[in-house]
């Protein structure tokens, strides 16, 4: 992974993240999938904020009996990725 955090003003950060994962598997072909994810912040007073971003990546699912279910690990994957940018926007990452 990539990416870069940049302090536009007094007030305002960008961040940005790209990068490319790679997915062994076992039954099928490994393949790679892409991931970015850009967020900026804006500290209107002294400790309070409002932040805001976007995350891209692929997921993964399975088609079991009919029924369409995502994998475990890509569950995880997607909320180990949604706390990590909710840790950045409280600045604990």
């Amino acid at each position: 992974m990539l990416g870069a955090d940049y302090d536009v003003g007094k007030k305002i950060t960008a961040s940005g993240r790209l990068g490319v994962e790679y997915r062994k598997r076992d039954q099928e072909k490994s393949t790679t999938s892409p991931y970015a994810e850009f967020s900026s912040k804006y500290a209107y007073a002294k400790g309070s904020f409002v932040a805001a971003g976007y995350m891209y990546t692929f997921e993964e699912s399975l088609q079991c009996d009919g029924l369409h279910r995502r994998t475990s690990e890509s569950i995880l994957r997607q909320r180990a990725a949604r706390d990590h940018l909710a840790d950045r926007r409280v600045g604990l990452a």
